[in-house]
């Protein structure tokens, strides 16, 4: 746990926890903040990624430019991987998201067996 002045040095702080996701995931995810909200009190921060292949790989062809809503009114242009699937769905009114389930692929020593290990993208 690392205390941070949120409120007089939000771009630094935002800086130093994507310092910490990178480091953490080993550079493979640099930024998972690009600024704070003013009023922000507390950020909690945690940090994993999975070397996993899909159920139902991504054409690396459909991967392209599309805007990422950074906030509601911001936007990057980042890659991204399109698909068409049948997926389980759901919409959260209490979370204000809609998520989708995406399985990993069942290896042949059994890992991620009966899909019950999968991503929820929110």
């Amino acid at each position: 746990m690392q205390q941070l002045d949120l409120s007089n040095q939000s771009y630094a702080s935002a800086n130093q926890i994507n310092s910490w996701v990178s480091r953490q995931t080993g550079g493979k995810i640099n930024n998972i903040l690009f600024n704070l909200p003013p009023g922000t009190r507390l950020v909690a921060a945690n940090a994993i990624y999975l070397k996993a292949d899909w159920a139902v790989p991504f054409d690396q062809d459909s991967t392209h430019e599309a805007p990422f809503y950074v906030t509601t009114n911001e936007t990057i242009s980042v890659q991204t991987m399109m698909q068409q699937n049948d997926v389980r769905y759901v919409e959260d009114p209490h979370l204000g998201c809609k998520m989708v389930a995406l399985p990993y692929k069942v290896t042949s020593s059994g890992r991620f067996q009966n899909e019950k290990y999968r991503i929820a993208i929110c």
